[in-house]
């Protein structure tokens, strides 16, 4: 516990791009836009709670960080709850079929392994740095997956079937994502339960609970949207990251065959560097990733099994991505487990393989678009918790003494891979370091950028907290084509002296109030270009022009 408030604390002042549309989201709510409570893309949970904590704990734009990070830091500790009760939920049901003695050694070995299994994947994996709901999903999870336990072991009545149906909505509530993962789990209890008639009973209030909360959220988001949708992370992450048929993240202007046609493209301005402008049209510090289902309504999307194939061939690398030294960790342990285990047993059945199933259906699910080990977190800790625990239940008690060396340094190993790497090392650049944002919010107001402005941004426009510290919005970006294609910021800086006035008298017209370069200007830069920050921003303001 001390641990995770420790990282917490450390990364308090953290902010990512993700980050800043959630806070915009919770922002709309608190403005009373019932349609931030519908977003097509960002799911509703998280800014939710982060609205209701500044209902009860005002806090002013400098202070709405620490609060999002308090919100995450309580959201670690209750995914610590719910992993210590799913645990324990699968320990009692591990013992009703065991005919071994427990071993108080052996025992305390594992207690040591789950944990330092769980802060691994807290902090390795899933990450108390960045402002998304996937804690909030960690937590979640492994609540659900207790709660299985619990009623496949007899002990859980109805209310139990009410929290599991509650708990699947929840997820969904967190993330688009388990809404589809949840109806596969209900599948998989359905084939592991259908024999017991008790228990078909309370999966059938669990489903009915379940369908009860999803189904009127999602007739409503469909009907904002004209189009049946549950969600559409998927759908645009499947185009950007798999298809590759559309600019990714942002900027997409024209239109093809293979992608279909913008409904609300970004207006370009001009062509060489590129200038896009989205003024009135989407609420947010960065209405391109406020609303990216609305730049991009009008996208098809199609199977290609080519690529496909290339993106289940990239999954492994996307999955091993920060988190190598845990997961090769787990996997030798789980690995030498199964030979021991081979030999001394003949036991294959599975006492809960319905979790086994979901956390392998949440892999394949994530690999088909992009594998990153924050979404299958918690999944990697059911796995290798409830595979550890079987085998370890099949070794005949001569080598119950290597096999608790084994889950003990295997615990060493990892706790000390979260503190070396996360703990001692690491650093945080400046363009996700809150402090340096707010430095250069400072310093634009120094220079005349007053708050509730208009700005454009010079190069990568998503790490703009600043803007949100000060409630500017950005209208207009000069050299980003898109997340996977290079640039032109650099072009702006070969511009003629005629051409940089007509492009900033147009961005004026607009009512921009300076441009922001999120890069260094260097030598090419007037002398109306002042550095900001105490990094390497530079900004020109251009209003009253």
């Amino acid at each position: 516990m001390l641990l995770l408030v420790a990282f917490s604390w450390r990364s308090r002042m953290h902010i990512n791009p993700d980050g800043i549309s959630y806070l915009d989201v919770s922002q709309q709510m608190l403005k009373g836009d019932l349609r931030a409570y519908f977003h097509p893309y960002w799911s509703p949970l998280f800014p939710a709670l982060l609205a209701l904590a500044t209902i009860v704990i005002p806090a002013g734009s400098a202070k709405v960080l620490l609060l999002a990070h308090a919100i995450i830091a309580i959201s670690a500790l209750a995914g610590l709850a719910a992993f210590i009760f799913f645990t324990i939920e699968w320990r009692r049901l591990l013992r009703a079929r065991s005919t071994l003695e427990p071993d108080e050694a052996a025992s305390s070995s594992r207690v040591l392994f789950d944990l330092a299994l769980f802060l691994s994947v807290t902090i390795v994996f899933v990450s108390t740095d960045n402002l998304t709901p996937d804690i909030l999903v960690l937590a979640v999870v492994l609540a659900i997956a207790g709660t299985t336990c619990r009623l496949a072991e007899g002990r859980g009545q109805s209310g139990s079937a009410i929290a599991l149906g509650l708990l699947l909505g929840i997820g969904y509530f967190s993330k688009a994502a388990l809404f589809p993962l949840g109806l596969l789990l209900l599948v998989f209890l359905t084939i592991s339960w259908f024999g017991r008639p008790a228990l078909r009973i309370r999966l059938g209030i669990a489903m009915l609970v379940f369908v009860s909360l999803t189904a009127p959220y999602i007739a409503a988001l469909s009907t904002l949207q004209n189009r049946p949708i549950f969600g559409d992370s998927a759908k645009l992450n499947y185009s950007w990251l798999v298809l590759r048929n559309t600019p990714l993240f942002a900027g997409w202007t024209k239109g093809s065959e293979n992608s279909g046609t913008p409904v609300h493209p970004p207006r370009v301005l001009g062509s060489s560097p590129t200038v896009l402008e989205f003024d009135h049209t989407t609420p947010g510090t960065l209405p391109v990733w406020y609303d990216p289902s609305f730049f991009y309504q009008g996208l098809k999307t199609h199977f290609d099994l080519r690529l496909q194939f290339r993106q289940l061939r990239q999954a492994p690398a996307q999955a091993l991505r920060n988190t190598r030294k845990v997961t090769l960790t787990a996997l030798v342990l789980l690995a030498v487990l199964a030979m021991l285990a081979h030999k001394q047993s003949h036991e294959s059945k599975s006492a809960v393989p319905w979790l086994i199933a979901w956390a392998i259906s949440a892999y394949v699910m994530y690999g088909a678009v992009e594998l990153l080990p924050r979404f299958v977190g918690p999944f990697f800790v059911i796995f290798v918790t409830v595979v550890t625990g079987e085998l370890f239940d099949r070794i005949r008690t001569t080598s119950i003494l290597l096999n608790t060396f084994l889950l003990l340094g295997a615990a060493a190993l990892l706790l000390m891979h979260v503190v070396f790497s996360r703990l001692i090392g690491g650093t945080i650049s400046a363009e996700s370091d809150g402090k340096v944002q707010q430095v250069l919010a400072n310093d634009l107001r120094g220079i005349g950028v007053e708050p509730n402005e208009k700005i454009a941004i010079l190069g990568d426009p998503f790490n703009v907290y600043f803007a949100f510290q000060d409630k500017l919005q950005v209208v207009a970006t000069i050299g980003f084509r898109g997340g996977n294609e290079q640039g032109d910021s650099n072009m702006f800086w070969s511009m003629n002296a005629k051409s940089q006035a007509l492009l900033e008298d147009q961005l004026a017209s607009l009512g921009v109030s300076a441009i922001i370069s999120s890069s260094p200007c260097g030598s090419a830069a007037g002398s109306e270009w002042l550095a900001v920050g105490n990094h390497h921003y530079c900004a020109l303001v251009i209003h009253g022009r």
